[in-house]
Order: structure tokens, then sequence, then C-alpha cells
């Protein structure tokens, strides 16, 4: 997958989960697997975390997508996230 795939991947992903109706579909498309792939896969790139990550916290609201994070390993990619960030910006 290339850079310009995975952005778009997270940015519809994360488009998607403002929708309750859609965040079930998500879950069971294993859309919270591939977000929580995408955390570990590209590190590096801002958008794809930026997007991946806004994703995962709009999800973790609805019970089934919050199971599935945890399940996917999420809960280790966010903390990571959260250990890597830096103050004042990229």
């Amino acid at each position: 997958m290339t850079k310009w795939f995975a952005q778009k991947a997270a940015t519809c992903l994360w488009n998607l989960s403002f929708v309750k109706e859609h965040k079930g579909a998500i879950a069971e498309a294993s859309g919270v697997k591939a977000l929580v792939d995408l955390i570990s896969k590209w590190s590096y790139d801002y958008h794809v975390l930026h997007c991946a990550a806004e994703a995962l916290a709009n999800l973790v609201g609805d019970d089934k997508c919050n199971m599935e994070i945890a399940q996917a390993g999420g809960v280790h990619a966010i903390v990571m996230l959260a250990h890597n960030c830096e103050i004042g910006g990229v």
C-alpha cells in the first residue's frame, strides 16, 4: 500500500466513523483492525496517524467497536501514540 492509499483509507474510515450506523459496519468489515494496522505500519506519517486516531476515538464509544479495538491491539497502539507524541506539533 502506498502512502497516498493509506492516507485516503484512514480519511475515509474517519469520515464514516462519525455516523452511528456505520460504526458497526466498520467493525464487521475488520475496519478497526485496519486502523490499528495503519497506526503501526505508518507511524511516521502524521496524516495517517491523525485520521486513524480520530476514527478510533469516534469508534471507542460504541460497545462493539470498543471490544474490537481492544482485541485488535488498539489499546497498545493508542498508548504508543501517546508516548511518542511531540509537544508543539509534528
